[in-house]
């Protein structure tokens, strides 16, 4: 076998791992895409019902608001009344007396 063979067999064995190596580094490459769409799915998902979850919670505190609201506005016709009724009780006693 002469230089040239030897030459043109080496460069065709080289050529051939190489090809290898480029088939294996697409699957990886193509395994590592399924991979990130697989993440990016998941945390689209998470994040759909993290937003559902928070939806949830904010009509939750709209509803406590709107009770507690209404408990205050109660509070404070009762403290009207309250306030109302000292005065009526402080003008009879300083009716009583004269």
């Amino acid at each position: 076998m002469n230089n040239e063979n030897k030459t043109y067999e080496l460069i065709t064995k080289m050529y051939n791992e190489m090809q290898e190596e480029f088939i294996k580094l697409n699957n990886e490459i193509k395994n590592m895409k399924n991979d990130l769409n697989d993440f990016r799915e998941e945390t689209h998902y998470n994040f759909n019902k993290l937003e559902s979850k928070l939806d949830d919670v904010e009509a939750n505190n709209a509803n406590r608001h709107i009770t507690l609201d209404s408990k205050i506005e109660k509070i404070n016709k009762n403290m009207s009344t309250v306030e109302e009724v000292t005065a009526k009780n402080w003008i009879d006693i300083i009716e009583l007396k004269k």
